[in-house]
């Protein structure tokens, strides 16, 4: 986080280059993506649309956020 806070990309401490991308991409677009999530009527399709988030992912995502008590219903 500090990294991140001070404006500088975080594969000075995190060295896998896609996730990295990936981090810094939603670290610099949060307000779009979160905008994009909370007025978004498919909440586990805008999941899926973040960068780097596979269908595993993309589950644990939803069952933190208490969009599904029941893992399973995720497709």
């Amino acid at each position: 986080m500090r990294i991140l806070e001070i404006g500088a990309s975080v594969r000075m401490g995190f060295r896998h280059p896609g996730k990295a991308e990936a981090i810094d991409r939603v670290w610099q677009e949060r307000d779009r993506f979160f905008r994009s999530y909370v007025e978004s009527n498919d909440k586990i399709a805008c999941l899926a649309d973040l960068p780097w988030i596979g269908p595993v992912t993309k589950r644990i995502l939803a069952r933190r956020l208490g969009l599904f008590a029941d893992q399973r219903s995720i497709a």
